[in-house]
This record gives C-alpha cells, structure tokens and sequence, in this order.
C-alpha cells in the first residue's frame, strides 16, 4: 500500500465550559507513509479486543507528540499502539473511531 500523504494529528485540549468540561481538538498535519497492518498482528489485536486497519509511518519521529487520534481522507481514528522503527521514524498503528 506504500503511498505518501498528509494527516491531522489531534490533541486534545480541556476547555471549561460552565459546569461541563469539554475538549477542543486540535488539529496538526504532517507527512507520512500510509502502510498496512500486517496479518499477524491484526490477530493478535483481534484477540485483545482492538481492530487495527492501517498504519502511519511518521519519517521523523518527534513530530509525534503522544497524540490518541488521527484524521486521515476524513475518517477519525483511534492510535492503537506506537512503534519506533530506526532512530528517527515511528509508526502509528490505528483503528476507525467509533462513532459517539
């Protein structure tokens, strides 16, 4: 699947709102790989309860900032779990968001 192209790293940021907390996401692009999830470790994710879909390899790892989800084509996605490849890149494992 190797292709380049652009996603929306989110933070989330706690905004006080009367007597209701909330969070406003913000939103950061950056470059990446889109790659797939490998079969065997779909299974395994399967089986804890995590349905893993695809995968974004960052080319320079600090521009991950411990962010928990990511827009990409205008899907949402959960970040499953990080890998560090080499020194300097790191791969994003995510699933589809479920919908509130």
């Amino acid at each position: 699947m190797n292709k380049y192209d652009i996603i929306q790293l989110i933070t989330e940021v706690p905004e006080s709102r009367g007597i209701h907390d909330d969070h406003r996401p913000i939103p950061r692009e950056v470059f990446c790989e889109v790659k797939s999830v490998g079969r065997r470790e779909a299974y395994e994710a399967m089986s804890h309860g995590y349905y893993p879909e695809i995968v974004f390899e960052l080319a320079q790892a600090f521009e991950y900032h411990g962010e928990k989800r990511i827009v990409y084509h205008q899907t949402d996605y959960n970040i499953v779990r990080t890998y560090e490849t080499q020194a300097d890149t790191i791969e994003l494992v995510a699933e589809k968001a479920v919908a509130k």
